[in-house]
């Protein structure tokens, strides 16, 4: 029995929507419509274009055309020469895309990267946002991963259910009673090696865990290293207290001295202007 064509993949977010038949935006979509199914006759002819934006294909040369967006596909056409090019990205094959700097400077770009690893860079949009908030709401499949970038959706795998081995009550019973192992053990808890009992004995020299006793010492000298670390700035108080006496003996011995010369010069001036000696001829 034959079937039927498959119906169309619509995505959630796009579900419903109407596009406008009249004016000129609806207008311009229906002709775009035609030319992208004459341009890409595969496409099935209940594919709607969404979205029409005139971009540039980064390669070796920028190659300037359109990027037609539908449902489930991404197809770019351009001219170069008299020769088409075409790209045609199916929606369920692209793996990120993210928001791209043209020449690391102008931010008109978006990067389309495949499952296959193939990188697809249109550059020159005129409206990069609008293009790359209708990109999110057709690729359902892609979450926001940052402000700049959509990729895949990646579900958090569950963690294996490890078996818990109670090796610690074991541990201590072995310590305890040696002569009676088996006592008291259930048949669920595996058995410890004895390699593993005397890595245990390495760790530990004197055959005992840190006790009580340990963490008290450990505690007293924790409480003294503060202490010693205490002297320091008495240390540095004083000898600031020294330094700010000996500033102030020199400033006190300076002014002093210009005093003095101050005084000298004066009584030397007065011994001039007083006139000539008694007893001069």
């Amino acid at each position: 029995m034959a079937r039927g064509p498959e119906p169309l993949h619509w995505p959630e977010g796009l579900k419903g929507t109407e596009i406008k038949k009249d004016g000129r935006e609806g207008t311009l979509l229906s002709k775009y419509n035609q030319q992208y199914h004459k341009l890409f006759k595969d496409i099935p002819v209940e594919e709607m274009v969404l979205k029409v934006c005139s971009c540039a294909l980064q390669r070796d040369l920028l190659v300037q055309g359109r990027l037609y967006i539908s449902p489930n596909w991404l197809c770019f056409h351009a001219s170069l020469f008299g020769k088409d090019i075409k790209v045609v990205i199916p929606v369920v094959s692209v793996q990120m895309v993210k928001k791209h700097k043209m020449a690391r400077l102008l931010p008109n770009g978006l990067a389309i990267t495949t499952n296959t690893s193939q990188k697809y860079i249109f550059v020159s949009l005129l409206s990069r946002d609008s293009v790359y908030d209708v990109l999110r709401r057709v690729c359902t499949h892609l979450q926001p991963s940052s402000n700049k970038s959509l990729s895949v959706r990646n579900f958090p795998e569950e963690p294996e259910c490890k078996s818990l081995e109670v090796l610690i009550p074991e541990m201590k019973w072995r310590k305890i009673c040696p002569s009676s192992r088996s006592l008291l053990l259930s048949d669920n808890i595996p058995c410890v090696p004895q390699e593993s009992l005397d890595s245990t004995d390495s760790l530990f020299p004197s055959g005992k865990p840190p006790g009580p006793e340990n963490a008290a010492c450990e505690t007293h000298k924790q409480e003294e290293e503060p202490a010693g670390d205490l002297e320091l700035p008495l240390w540095d108080s004083h000898l600031l207290k020294v330094i700010f006496m000996l500033i102030c003996f020199l400033v006190m011995s300076s002014s002093y001295l210009a005093f003095r010369i101050s005084r000298l010069e004066q009584q030397l001036c007065s011994l001039d202007w007083a006139g000539p000696v008694p007893g001069h001829r």
